[in-house]
């Protein structure tokens, strides 16, 4: 079997429908084919997200993670029930637009050194989202530190075939031996970030990360957290990549302007009254600290 797609819910029952649906349109007849299937791994959800993946048990496999793992690990855990040889990754809040199966598979099959590849994701007004990007040096950390990685363009949108250093998680396909081979996602990582630290180990193994323009994911954003949870645990895993990809020394630099960005942000909300993004950064630097 060529694809396994997983979904990992967490209390995503008002979208759930949408992207089993559009998943489903799209690749039914692989499904009946036999060569494709989906995975469905629930992180304990406390809303209807089970009962409504219930009404497709004859057409997906759900399974129950035991509690909230985590992003990371939960798709580590969805990985082990997969019988494909490449595993899609897809966020539960969106739809399927595009999916060309041949040419993706053609894409792996022909160059062995590419063990992941990221595909376009639009957000529900059509715009491309900045789903690849480059890894971090001191210049561009301190650009991104204050609002000014577009300078850089550490993060931008593909639109071409194209060798990158990493790729959004958000709709992201693995090469299943070497994602295994990596061990999977870092499970020191519970949300965010840990994308780009599976994008560098494949690097620091010499294989390759490539943006494919042969799918299409319309994608809400964070609809399983909240910004002030994304805020927290991307500081959170900020931290733990450089402590795993940089010296002693690049992981004060990288700490001290995390600080400096906190508190710059959280002198200005308190001007302006912004209590929540407040709290938010409050937060992130202890989580750091």
């Amino acid at each position: 079997m060529p694809f396994s797609f997983i979904i990992l819910t967490y209390n995503s029952s008002s979208y759930l429908r949408g992207i089993l649906d559009s998943t489903l349109e799209i690749i039914g007849e692989q499904i009946k084919a036999g060569n494709a299937e989906i995975i469905l791994l629930d992180n304990d959800s406390s809303d209807d997200t089970l009962k409504i993946a219930d009404e497709y048990k004859d057409r997906i496999i759900t399974r129950k993670s035991g509690g909230n793992l985590g992003y990371a690990k939960g798709i580590n855990k969805a990985a082990s029930f997969a019988k494909g040889d490449y595993l899609v990754v897809v966020n539960p809040d969106a739809k399927l637009e595009k999916f060309e199966f041949d040419k993706i598979l053609h894409v792996f099959e022909n160059d062995q050194k590419v063990a992941a590849a990221g595909l376009s994701i639009v957000d529900f007004e059509g715009k491309l989202e900045e789903t690849c990007g480059k890894f971090f040096d001191p210049f561009t950390f301190l650009l991104y530190s204050f609002g000014l990685e577009s300078l850089a363009q550490i993060r931008f949108a593909g639109k071409q075939m194209q060798k990158v250093d990493f790729i959004s998680g958000g709709f992201i396909v693995f090469r299943k031996s070497y994602f295994q081979q990596l061990t999977g996602y870092d499970e020191k990582y519970f949300m965010y970030v840990e994308d780009m630290d599976i994008c560098k180990r494949i690097q620091n193994k010499g294989y390759k990360t490539v943006f494919l323009p042969f799918g299409l994911l319309k994608h809400k954003g964070q609809g399983s957290s909240s910004r002030e949870f994304a805020i927290v645990n991307i500081y959170k895993g900020l931290v733990v990549f450089f402590t795993k990809h940089s010296t002693p020394l690049g992981l004060l630099y990288v700490k001290f302007l995390l600080r400096i960005k906190a508190v710059l942000i959280i002198f200005i909300g308190k001007l302006t009254g912004k209590k929540d993004t407040v709290g938010a950064y409050i937060k992130a630097l202890q989580a750091i600290s």
